[in-house]
């Protein structure tokens, strides 16, 4: 275990070179102005015939006070997708397009084990609650998508270092993270006679995607650190192993990577149902116009809701973008299991494109039938779908409808649980 740990740290420092793990303030999405849909009845009991559990409220995220100027540490990949999900026992991680086929004998950390990894630096509570654990991961410069290990010690690691603050981040290429780690090489490991050394870096494919390889050889380990940028991350998948075995022969070694299955994007957490989720949608055109959470159930405590498709057009009924906008059609799916009939609103799923205050829309008023009212109920058991029409600016593509757990409890306060963001993004230029 101290071996294992040893070597995991080690990779952590190698990886955390360039700013020092240091914390990153996040705004989360905007709440002000946003109607309070609390006509809702408290959530059902407890099996057990108890009250159940009220979630926590959202916590206030740090350094509010900057929030004009506050960003997601990273750029455009979302948290959410550098750390994946597990399917069965293949990890899928859909900012590499990656999966791992965790081996026989071997075991995962846990989502709190990931997050206590990162409080080595950060000194940050360990949660136990998805939904706060990914806040904690935002505010973080490094992300632990995965980390698998088995008895003897062999485990492999995917991390993500943010670079988003970095001094001519956009001149930071693999190379340039090697050249930078090597230079710090010395005073990572103190002197003492060990036998350490950082071999020669190689271009090489894991999963049909290219990577920039570091071997090491260090004390009684061996190491390979894979490196690829994506975005404002730095991506590092790290295997190391005790025996004589390379990286290619390895248990959980290179050989365990595959091109991700998209159809298992449906599977993930924080209330993600699993299915077969289509990852797109396709316009009357036929033309793929939006790929992401297209198809992906999202069970609240309240009902379900998917979005069934996504449509960019230049009208709707008549209905055009003032200037500078564009027109957003969601195909809203939602079900009720809550156990009795719920008041609904449009006002329920907002259309977000960023973090800032005013980075979001509310739906246009109905005025069809195919259209969400602004007020509506549905029964115990029912689904509905309906069109969401919205206006955003024209030069957005990446976008999220997004769902917040309110109701009034029996005091007659009113509580929140948690978010839900079901993400897309635009295939092809605005027909606006």
């Amino acid at each position: 275990m101290m071996k294992r740990l040893t070597a995991l740290f080690l990779a952590l420092v190698l990886l955390c070179s360039l700013v020092g793990c240091d914390r990153q303030p996040v705004v989360r999405r905007p709440d002000e102005g946003r109607p309070g849909n609390t006509g809702r009845p408290e959530p059902p009991r407890a099996p057990d015939g108890s009250d159940a559990q009220e979630p926590d409220a959202p916590e206030e995220p740090e350094d509010a006070g900057d929030a004009e100027n506050a960003e997601d540490a990273g750029g455009e990949v979302q948290a959410e997708d550098l750390l994946g999900f597990w399917e069965g026992d293949v990890y899928c991680n859909q900012a590499l397009g990656l999966s791992f086929a965790l081996p026989e004998d071997w075991v995962p950390a846990s989502d709190e084990e990931l997050l206590g990894m990162i409080n080595i630096i950060l000194d940050s509570d360990i949660v136990n609650d998805r939904g706060k654990m990914l806040a904690q991961f935002k505010k973080s410069s490094v992300i632990f998508g995965m980390v698998a290990s088995e008895p003897n010690g062999d485990f492999v690691q995917i991390m993500f270092e943010s670079l988003e603050n970095q001094i001519g981040k956009d001149m930071i290429t693999e190379e340039r993270y090697v050249e930078m780690m090597a230079a710090q090489w010395d005073i990572l490991i103190e002197p003492g006679g060990e036998t350490r050394d950082l071999g020669e870096t190689y271009w090489t494919q894991l999963g049909g995607e290219d990577f920039l390889v570091l071997p090491a050889d260090v004390i009684e380990y061996k190491q390979w650190m894979y490196l690829r940028r994506v975005d404002d991350w730095m991506a590092a998948i790290v295997f190391t192993t005790y025996s004589d075995e390379d990286v290619e022969t390895m248990t959980g070694g290179a050989s365990a990577f595959a091109p991700l299955d998209e159809s298992l994007y449906g599977a993930g957490s924080n209330g993600v149902s699993g299915g077969t989720g289509t990852s797109g949608s396709t316009g009357t055109s036929g033309v793929l116009t939006a790929a992401g959470d297209i198809g992906r159930t999202f069970d609240t405590m309240f009902f379900d809701y998917t979005v069934l498709s996504v449509e960019n057009p230049a009208e709707y009924d008549g209905y055009t973008p003032e200037d500078g906008n564009q027109l957003i059609v969601v195909r809203v799916r939602v079900k009720n299991d809550f156990g009795s009939t719920l008041p609904m609103y449009d006002t329920d799923f907002p259309l977000f494109w960023g973090n800032g205050d005013s980075d979001f829309s509310w739906a246009v008023d109905a005025f069809n039938k195919n259209m969400m009212p602004l007020e509506w109920e549905l029964a115990n058991g029912e689904e509905a779908v309906y069109d969401m029409l919205f206006e955003a600016p024209a030069d957005k593509t990446e976008f999220s409808l997004s769902y917040l757990e309110e109701y009034t409890d029996k005091a007659g306060r009113e509580r929140t649980g948690e978010w839900y963001d079901a993400y897309f993004t635009l295939l092809r230029p605005s027909a606006a």
